[in-house]
Formats: C-alpha cells, structure tokens, sequence
C-alpha cells in the first residue's frame, strides 16, 4: 500500500492557496470550488483538522458534490477518524458508483486489517478506471496480505509498474507516480530500485509526508532499520498519518524496537 491513506478528489495548484483563496472565498462564499481547493492546501500540509470545515461546507453548499464527502473522508481519515471516514465514502458511493471512493473505502478496511474486504473494494475501482496504477497497487497490496490471496499479488504489482512507469513517461519529475512505483519495487523484493525511485522523489519534495513515510516502509522492508526509523521520524514530524505507522504490516518489524515507541511518544499529536 503506498501513498497516505485515501486520495483527494479534484486538482489545485496549492502554492499561492494560502494568500489567495480566503479573499477568493470572501468574495464568492457560495462557489464551493474555492473551499475545496483550500481544503486540499491544508491537507496536503498535514493541517488536516483546518481542512474538515471547508469540506463540510461543499456538502452543505452542494449536497450531491462527490468531492466533498470524498475529500471530507480523507480529513476523517487522516486524523485517525476511521468510522467517520468510511461514512463519507459511502455516502459517495450511495450518489454514484465512483472509483476514487471503492478505493478509499478499501484504504480504510485495509489499515483496519480487512484485507480481503480491502481486495474487493480495490477490485471495483479497477474495474471503473482499469488504467489507474495506483489503484493496481492498491489492489496488489490487499492480495498480498489477504488470507489465500497472496499468489494474485505478483500480477497485479506487474500491471501497477507498468502503468506507473508509463505515467512517468509524461512527467518524469511527478513525486506522487515516484513515490507509489518505489512502494510497489520494495513490495516485489527490489530494494534496490526502490531505493533509487524514493530518493529521486524526496530530492524533489524533501519535506513531503507520504514520501518520508514511503521511505521509512521501503528501508524497513529492506533490513536498513536505522535508516528506517530516521524517515519514521521525519514522516511523523511533517504530518504523515499515525494510524498508518501504527497498522502498516510493512512497519511490524519496526513496532517491536524500543526505537519506534520512542518515536511516536515525542512525535507531535495530529491538530
């Protein structure tokens, strides 16, 4: 399972968001689009409690928005908000059939151990969008940990790189496509590739939570434990979500070192 957790729906350039969108939101306080792009500033920036606000007012602004009850179950989720999380990708699924919400709610029964809950939730998002690589690797992670379901994993992991790499074909500097594909190496025993991919994303996005999480599953996988809980900590301090760190089956390893209590007893508390 690479990434953090659930995905935001909708694009947004997030650089001037801060300076920009609350005036743009002032101006326009019935245009919901304003509040979802602010809302996807503040959880890419692990300001996940700021973010839960601007979601809840799409659903009252526009109460058949999908990317509001989505985008409101990332916040749920990232704060650790499980049931709350899985409430709102339901309610996605209950206005319409919609990949990104299969695969969130299968992100969510994933970090809960359901993996084969997880497997077929991931199956519907691959068949609605058969070319999303992330839902592929998805889908390759909960066969890997479901019971009776790991020989399904090595298939699914081949057509998660394939399309991953083609994705990278358009933008080779894309950290989101780099730090998925390195998950997806390390998952398959290739460390070593896996250690070149996350690198080349965290030269690029140095302070990006999901990478430094990443790095700290691909490390761990790869037997370099000090390396493993140095990303652990840097992750932790930029915002990675601590439900992952604490259900990751990658990071068991490192759940039974004095190190790893260390760490989340002096790593800040979500907002």
């Amino acid at each position: 399972m690479s990434g953090t957790g659930p995905r935001l729906s909708g694009l947004g350039q997030f650089e001037a968001a801060e300076q920009t969108l609350p005036k743009a939101i002032g101006l326009r306080p019935q245009y919901w689009d304003n509040y979802n792009e602010l809302g996807n500033f503040y959880v890419k920036r692990g300001r996940y409690e700021e973010a839960i606000p601007m979601f809840r007012r799409i659903t009252e602004l526009t109460p058949d928005n999908l990317w509001g009850y989505t985008n409101l179950g990332v916040a749920y989720y990232t704060l650790g908000q499980l049931d709350q999380a899985a409430t709102m990708f339901r309610r996605t699924l209950e206005i319409q059939p919609d990949a990104l919400a299969y695969s969130n709610l299968g992100v969510v029964y994933y970090f809960t151990g359901h993996y084969a809950d997880s497997a077929r939730m991931f199956e519907k998002a691959t068949q609605l969008e058969h070319q999303n690589y992330s839902y592929w690797g998805n889908l390759a992670g909960a066969y890997r940990w479901a019971p009776g379901e790991e020989g399904r994993a090595k298939d699914a992991y081949t057509r998660a790189i394939a399309l991953a790499e083609k994705s990278l074909e358009v933008n080779p500097r894309d950290t989101e496509v780099l730090g998925e594909l390195d998950g997806y190496h390390a998952n398959t025993g290739a460390f070593e590739k896996a250690r070149q991919l996350i690198g080349k994303a965290l030269a690029i996005a140095p302070k990006e939570p999901a990478l430094l999480g990443e790095a700290a599953k691909v490390y761990a996988q790869a037997g370099d434990l000090q390396k493993a809980f140095e990303y652990l900590k840097s992750s932790l301090q930029a915002g990675y979500p601590r439900l992952e760190i604490g259900a990751s089956p990658e990071l068991a390893g490192l759940r039974k070192d004095p190190r790893y209590r260390e760490i989340m007893n002096g790593a800040p508390k979500p907002r």
